[in-house]
């Protein structure tokens, strides 16, 4: 055996043992991170091949490097099947994060108001309200772009985005980027209207799908493409790998296409992960099949019913329900009368995995919150039902009103390691 082949037969037992670790949680907890999802074989496969060291600044056909006939092919293949998977004219797969798409979004806008010495001005949806840090965030870099960012609330009575007062903003306002999407939204969003309100104000509308991305391509959420001018999305919440993607919008112009490329290279990134833009590739395939459209519908069917059966136990459900894979409750104001934090903190204890959120108009720290986000994504795709919803919504309510000694903890773990021996994790792991 050769001293290479020898390296790799023993290869970093500690990062591999890790590893191993990672994947054994996995299948000894339920996990309910709104914002992840399980990842097939086949999409993972790419990550680890030969192109993981492929330099090529620039776009297929116009490189900065040679050797690129490969990976413009790979880059050209993956454009086409989120072109097809969106109905869309053009796409751009080369983001490393849907945070990066919108920066490069931003950026490709920005420069020529910029250059006229004039202000840009974004009007997006609160962090508070379920929006996210890349909508223009004070805490975020992306507030760089605009001096004066206006946001947006839903309802204090309902919950729901009020239209009529983001349009009412915007006359005010009259934003040159109006952005919708939010990382905590629990219903379908009307970009029918949105985009009527950013016509009205002569604004780009940008869509962050980066939850919906499934859901959209699969014709259960209403699609912005005819609405925008741009969407942007991560990848990995819909089963894909860690990167991002940006796609036009029908009213996005020739010219607003070219200043999003030239925003990417030269303006943003520079060379691109080719291993994960054919993992990409292999996912947006994926994410045009019966099967994949079939389990969309059923990660919202869960969802509702997982919703249905919180509230029934005296659980605080935002905005009364869901119409997609994202359950909020709020948790302060619900039996448990525990702040997120605590919940989140109960809940992994026992192997239920959630995350902390905060709700709308909360009154708690970011870091604390009055709220517990629950996805229903993963628990989806390795075949749980409603049937399987009722017992984790049984399991929420007893660690969350239980008395958490070391007993009760021990019991509540081998009852879920129990439970998640019913679910494959072949190919996936």
């Amino acid at each position: 055996m050769s001293s290479m082949n020898q390296h790799h037969e023993h290869f970093d037992e500690e990062i591999v043992g890790l590893i191993e670790k990672e994947k054994q949680r996995r299948k000894e907890t339920i996990q309910l991170i709104a914002a992840e999802n399980i990842v097939r074989s086949e999409v993972m496969r790419p990550l680890s091949s030969i192109l993981v060291s492929k330099t090529a600044e620039g776009v297929p056909g116009n490189r900065y490097h040679s050797g690129c006939s490969v990976v413009d092919e790979i880059e050209t293949i993956a454009e086409r099947r989120v072109e097809e998977a969106f109905k869309a004219r053009k796409a751009w797969v080369q983001p490393l994060s849907g945070t990066l798409a919108n920066l490069i979004v931003y950026l490709s806008l920005v420069r020529s108001k910029k250059k006229r010495g004039e202000e840009f001005k974004i009007l997006s949806m609160g962090l508070d309200q379920g929006g996210h840090l890349s909508h223009g965030s004070s805490f975020h870099v992306s507030s760089f772009f605009c001096s004066d960012v206006r946001n947006y609330s839903v309802s204090r009575e309902t919950g729901l985005l009020d239209y009529d007062m983001i349009r009412n903003i915007s006359r005010g306002y009259s934003p040159d980027l109006i952005v919708c999407g939010g990382s905590a939204y629990p219903r379908e969003i009307d970009f029918a209207t949105l985009g009527e309100i950013a016509k009205d104000a002569g604004a780009v509308l940008l869509a962050d799908i980066a939850h919906i991305y499934g859901l959209v391509v699969s014709g259960i959420h209403q699609s912005p493409i005819p609405h925008s001018h741009f969407v942007t999305c991560s990848t990995y919440k819909a089963g894909g790998p860690k990167g991002g993607i940006i796609v036009s919008g029908d009213l996005a112009t020739d010219e607003q296409c070219r200043s999003v490329t030239q925003a990417i290279f030269p303006g943003v990134q520079s060379t691109p992960d080719f291993a994960s833009i054919a993992a990409k590739a292999v996912f947006f395939a994926e994410s045009v099949t019966d099967e994949f459209r079939n389990t969309q519908r059923r990660i919202v069917e869960n969802a509702k019913y997982l919703s249905s059966c919180l509230m029934e136990r005296g659980f605080d459900v935002i905005t009364g329900g869901t119409d997609n894979h994202i359950v909020l409750i709020n948790v302060k104001t619900s039996a448990c009368r525990l702040t997120g934090k605590e919940a989140n903190e109960r809940l992994e204890r026992c192997g239920v995995i959630v995350n902390k959120n905060m709700i709308p108009y909360d009154n708690e720290k970011a870091n604390v919150g009055s709220g517990i986000r629950i996805g229903t994504n993963t628990v989806s795709r390795l075949g749980m039902n409603t049937n399987d919803m009722e017992f984790i919504a049984n399991l929420i309510e007893e660690i969350l009103m239980g008395d958490m000694s070391d007993g009760f903890v021990s019991k509540a773990q081998s009852r879920v390691k129990e439970f998640m021996k019913e679910f494959s994790f072949e190919g996936f792991i």
